[in-house]
């Protein structure tokens, strides 16, 4: 249908990572993949280091020509995810062989539970984004079209045991394995250890191979692409059509290896492979590769290609901590490496250093390598000076409420409310007041609410009219309330009509509800956390959290800000969001220095000397030598932070989610008279660079 309408299909399965989900949700991805002309994968979180979706994909996609792999990148890894860890997840599948990138997710709008889809969100709502989501697109954009213009240059196909997980296979199993661990299992540690060998290699799916090969010689031919050797891991089965290739390719001398013992069943069947036997080494595999590579620490994945133009080049990335390489070539004495944003090329040797989540795209070459002139680390004080008035937030989650304007509830949190009024199936007004202290009254100050059915809003008893939106969502309605504040406690109050349509009733209580409707739910009616945003600063009682880069906070006040700061978290600024400019000034004997933050950071634009110095967005080093002076210089960082610790999650139990989604901030379930019982009222705070 696609091709008769000038359209093309693309998309991704469910759970591809792994064998036991593969069986839960499709019985096996890789099939599926000829019948699309983009095939895809998901990727979810900034946990895992997976290597089968891509590898599944990637085979596929060479064998049968399909030149673009695209990947629903970044969905559930939180507001708090850095640019540098959202390159490593990207390159983590890039080297497996994607070239196409889908984020997740670009929404219209944040309005009400749109926030709380799988974030972070790639819009002009996250800080980062908004000042230079080129820079990052650009890097992708390049890399993508060098990865898809070449061809992986691979001769060892590694036999897919998906039809042995039939075998044991369990539908409800008890401990989550689905009766396919040991498979599972062995065929992970096959894949990771060949890619710690830099053995590259395909896996070979039994429906592609009944499709699409053919043995000449001792060459097994599957599509567009050549095998010469053939790696059997742990199986207990094959198809009769594969096994008929494998009897002609070893009998024409092609090499197999064995990593376990031989299967023992024929499409289920008992079955002996009498002719079968390991015939060939990993060292012998290796031989036959154009390089070799020998790493330490870290964990280093490659992949060798070819460009149209018949230059060969390594793609080399590490998914692990700091780690070194050396390569050994079998034609050329070194490499250019291609520095992708400044679109040059730069002789180097055959020996590296890594830092985590760093990559080199590496051609081959002849020439002799650039000296580089060798800069001592700079590392910052803990303590600078905050460079003008930043413009601050405090988030306002719990709330009272009431129907009545008069009676109010104990403060709760804004999904219990909501939670609370749905079950009611109340339909009416709804008197939200938002509480917060003040020890002194900020200059400039607005509130931020949300526009859901709002009637009125009142600040200290004053009817107050919006004065426009915010700057990066129109849903977000400005009250300037600067003149109406007061030394203590201010309390802001927004009245709403409240009502949910049938619809909203029926997808979250109703009968035989798929969960292809609940994903389309939509309420007519939110209850959600107002915000003041101003020239304060934000002070409050603080501890360590059981995470070394966690702060707990709790008892908010507004008061001034410090002019002078180590932790933006304790002194005044726990849930800012944006740029802020600090400074700190440093003697130097000599200005041979890079600049090291070793610390997690979205991005940070560096002035030496008030000079423009860089931005660093990929890696927490800048050459900053040539703008140094002996004696004293000072360096102004202007930090960009993003939204994590504006709008959460603020109260789970596991104080920084590495996965994150709408149920790190609903709670479905768990609530009862607009109390949840996993629900911590102190807030986590997730530190950036101090």
């Amino acid at each position: 249908w696609c091709e008769a309408n000038g359209a093309e299909i693309t998309g991704h399965a469910v759970e591809e990572s792994s064998l036991g989900g593969q069986m839960m949700c499709i019985g096996g991805c890789m099939p599926f993949y000829e019948y699309e002309h983009i095939p895809g994968i998901d990727w979810l979180g900034r946990g895992g280091r997976s290597i089968i979706a891509q590898k599944q994909v990637s085979s596929v996609a060479a064998q049968l020509g399909k030149k673009q792999i695209i990947t629903e990148t970044y969905g559930c890894c939180g507001w708090d995810v850095t640019p540098q860890e959202l390159k490593e997840i990207a390159e983590c599948q890039y080297v497996g062989g994607v070239n196409l990138m889908c984020q997740h997710l670009l929404p219209y709008t944040e309005h009400g539970q749109r926030k709380r889809d799988y974030p972070a969100h790639y819009s002009d709502v996250n800080p980062w984004v908004r000042k230079d989501f080129k820079t990052f697109n650009d890097y992708f954009s390049v890399l993508g079209m060098i990865l898809a213009e070449s061809e992986e240059q691979v001769n060892v196909g590694v036999l897919h045991p998906i039809r042995s997980a039939y075998f044991g296979y369990q539908r409800f199993p008890d401990n989550g394995e689905y009766g396919v661990k040991e498979l599972d299992v062995a065929l992970q540690d096959l894949l990771a250890k060949l890619c710690e060998m830099h053995l590259p290699h395909h896996l070979l799916d039994e429906t592609i191979l009944a499709r699409h090969a053919r043995v000449e010689g001792s060459t097994l031919i599957v599509g567009k692409m050549k095998y010469d050797y053939i790696i059997l891991p742990k199986i207990y089965t094959m198809d009769a059509s594969t096994e008929a290739l494998l009897r002609q390719f070893t009998a024409n001398g092609g090499k197999v290896l064995l990593t376990d013992e031989k299967p023992t069943y024929l499409e289920g069947q008992p079955f002996e492979y009498d002719y079968l036997e390991t015939n060939v080494t990993y060292a012998e595999m290796l031989s036959s590769q154009v390089y070799t590579c020998v790493g330490q620490g870290g964990e280093l994945r490659s992949a060798v290609r070819k460009d149209a133009d018949g230059r060969t080049f390594i793609y080399i990335v590490n998914v692990g901590e700091a780690a070194t390489a050396k390569f050994t070539l079998k034609d050329g004495v070194s490499f250019l490496s291609y520095d992708i944003l400044k679109d040059e090329y730069t002789p180097v040797g055959l020996e590296f250093s890594f830092e985590k989540g760093q990559s080199y795209l590496l051609y081959i070459s002849n020439e002799a390598p650039a000296r580089k002139k060798p800069l001592k680390p700079l590392k910052l004080g803990d303590t600078f000076t905050v460079c003008g008035e930043p413009e601050n937030y405090l988030t306002l989650d719990f709330i009272r409420f009431s129907t009545d304007g008069k009676n109010y509830s104990e403060p709760l949190h804004h999904m219990g409310i909501f939670n609370e009024l749905l079950e009611r199936r109340y339909e009416g007004k709804v008197y939200l007041k938002y509480e917060f202290n003040a020890d002194t009254v900020p200059t400039n100050c607005v509130l931020l609410a949300e526009d859901t059915n709002t009637c009125a809003v009142y600040v200290n008893g004053e009817k107050v009219e919006s004065c426009g939106h915010s700057e990066v969502e129109k849903a977000l309605k400005k009250y300037d309330v600067a003149a109406l504040l007061k030394e203590g406690i201010n309390e802001a109050v927004v009245e709403i009509d409240w009502f949910q349509s049938e619809q909203v009733y029926y997808a979250l209580f109703g009968e035989n509800v798929t969960e292809s409707l609940k994903n389309c739910l939509a309420y007519d009616t939110d209850i959600e956390a107002a915000y003041l945003k101003g020239n304060f600063g934000v002070y409050g009682e603080f501890e360590k959290g059981i995470l070394e880069n966690v702060l707990l906070g709790q008892n908010f006040r507004l008061g001034k800000q410090k002019k002078t700061i180590s932790c933006l978290i304790e002194e005044g600024y726990p849930f800012f969001s944006g740029n802020i400019k600090l400074s700190q000034k440093v003697t130097l004997s000599d200005t041979a220095y890079e600049l090291v933050i070793d610390k997690r950071f979205h991005m940070v634009d560096v002035k030496v000397n008030g000079k423009f110095a860089g931005r660093m967005l990929f890696s927490d080093k800048l050459d900053i030598s040539p703008y140094l002076v002996v004696g004293e210089n000072e360096i102004e960082l202007e930090l960009t932070v993003g939204n994590r610790n504006l709008l959460g999650p603020f109260h789970t139990p596991a104080q920084e989610d590495k996965s994150c989604g709408p149920y790190s901030f609903e709670r479905l379930g768990t609530w009862k008279n607009g109390k949840s019982s996993i629900l911590r009222e102190s807030y986590s705070f997730v530190k950036t660079i101090l």
